[in-house]
């Protein structure tokens, strides 16, 4: 069966590199925007009864990048594949994951309702913040999630020197830490706690490490920077504490607001994310490093198309 490769706008870059590595060119397809802002795309070379993967991050603008995820989407069902793979190398919505307050909504099974009527073979997620959330798709979906610790881990450990300890920017980050500690050789991780108000601000003067970071490098490990303020706070509160120095690596680099120009304020030496949400290189700051997934996400999506298994992806 024929591999053919589709993107969405946000998707593009990343989906060209993902092109390069699997020696499958990108099939053109017509990005119409409307004078009202209706998205209406035109796949230009036909699909029929081939395996179509879609490649389409839900990142910020979140709601627009969903739709034209959900439109692309219908457009290549009615395309009539013979199997339709569906990759969101960054899954947006998927910190409203529960109903913690009265008349909220629960977003994250909202969207994945939304997907899971495209009627896709398969969903190829990549470091969630919710990992509950993957059975928030049909059952009839096939739903694959991967780790950014296969690209990360060797960078990590070149970028930092004896002794080190790893470090979740709050109590939510045990597992995430622990992960990256085992990963990494290291038998022990640390973890900030921080207090909020009534309004939900962090009150700085209350951070706290649990654990020892003195005359340590910290890596503080995380799934998505978005504003940045956790863990800059966290990396003041390691250096207060005595650490060397402080490296961030977080798959997913929302980088929201100001968080560019506050990471770059801020006390971190190194900040790594990866592309699954593409920024222009000259937006960033230079301590900001971006690592490729494009070969990662080609090899996996090769896996599927072959129908192999995907558990050697994961560390």
């Amino acid at each position: 069966m024929e591999l053919r490769l589709l993107a969405t706008d946000a998707g593009s870059p990343l989906a060209q590199g993902v092109s390069t590595h699997l020696g499958t060119p990108l099939t053109p397809v017509r990005h119409k925007r409307c004078s009202d802002g209706e998205y209406v795309p035109q796949i230009l070379e036909n699909i029929r009864d081939t395996h179509t993967v879609l490649v389409c991050p839900t990142c910020p603008p979140t709601d627009h990048n969903l739709m034209d995820a959900l439109i692309l989407g219908d457009a290549v069902v009615r395309a009539a594949p013979a199997r339709f793979t569906m990759v969101f190398p960054y899954w947006g919505y998927n910190r409203q994951d529960r109903k913690d307050k009265p008349r909220v909504p629960l977003t994250a099974k909202l969207a994945s309702d939304m997907v899971s009527m495209l009627c896709p073979n398969n969903v190829l997620l990549f470091d969630v913040h919710s990992e509950a959330t993957l059975g928030y798709f049909a059952r009839s979906v096939k739903v694959d999630h991967l780790y950014s610790s296969a690209v990360s881990v060797e960078r990590l450990r070149a970028l930092v020197q004896e002794p080190f300890v790893v470090a979740g920017a709050d109590k939510s980050a045990g597992p995430r830490s622990a992960y990256y500690a085992r990963l990494l050789g290291q038998d022990r991780y640390v973890l900030f706690d921080k207090i909020r108000d009534t309004d939900g601000k962090v009150i700085t003067s209350h951070s706290k490490v649990i654990g020892d970071v003195a005359g340590c490098d910290v890596i503080l490990v995380d799934d998505l920077i978005d504003t940045g303020g956790t863990v800059n706070l966290a990396a003041s509160t390691a250096l207060a504490a005595g650490a060397r120095n402080v490296y961030l690596f977080a798959t997913h680099g929302v980088l929201s607001g100001k968080a560019i120009e506050n990471l770059g304020a801020g006390q971190i030496h190194k900040v790594i994310v990866t592309d699954s949400i593409y920024h222009d290189p000259a937006t960033l700051h230079p301590k900001i490093e971006v690592l490729s997934i494009a070969g990662f996400l080609a090899e996996a999506i090769r896996r599927i198309h072959q129908g192999k298994s995907l558990s050697e992806l994961i560390p």
